[in-house]
């Protein structure tokens, strides 16, 4: 009887739909950009079921990059009106914190995966640095935590090219012609 008991709870739990974590990652998972260009990363959601609100931070290196804004990504606002707050950022200490939306009326979250956020960086000098999300809180429409992990991203910052400005070309002409025309002086 105990194995006919436990068979049904095991056929039972198996019918019940399986929940996937939330997975916050930064899109795309990795750039190249030349220095001095500006760029833009999304903070994507996979797998989310309910989703009412959000916050994050962010974390960079602020020696290859440089954080110029953050705006409201689309998935929310699928559901209905949202708040958005932008967050602080501080490029002295390569953080964007308190960056959070969330719905405003009381509906049901919004299910499955979507850019949350896009962030605006400034590529300053050559390097590398990994975007790290920290600080993250999902919310559903009771204002229950969802359980959720991240992962990480990485932008590499390539040297600018090195191309002779026309003024170089025409330094180098006349220094060249005043040498030709000292040295026909001379003979």
């Amino acid at each position: 009887m105990r194995l006919k008991l436990s068979f049904a709870v095991l056929i039972a739990l198996s019918a019940l739909p399986a929940s996937a974590t939330p997975i916050l990652s930064v899109s795309p998972v990795t750039r190249t950009i030349a220095a001095g260009q500006p760029f833009s990363l999304d903070i994507t959601v996979g797998s989310a079921a309910d989703l009412y609100a959000f916050q994050f931070d962010l974390g960079f290196n602020p020696a290859v990059l440089s954080a110029t804004g953050i705006v409201e990504g689309p998935l929310l606002k699928t559901a209905g009106s949202t708040f958005f707050v932008s967050g602080a950022i501080n490029n002295a200490g390569g953080t964007i914190s308190a960056t959070g939306d969330s719905l405003l009326s009381a509906l049901a979250g919004v299910n499955g995966s979507g850019v949350l956020a896009t962030v605006q960086f400034m590529a300053l000098a050559a390097g590398s640095s990994a975007i790290n999300l920290f600080g993250v809180t999902l919310l559903d429409s009771a204002l229950s935590g969802i359980p959720n992990s991240t992962a990480t991203g990485s932008v590499t910052v390539t040297g600018p090219a090195v191309v002779p400005e026309p003024s170089t070309w025409l330094l180098l002409g006349i220094g060249l012609a005043g040498l030709v025309r000292w040295r026909w002086r001379q003979v």
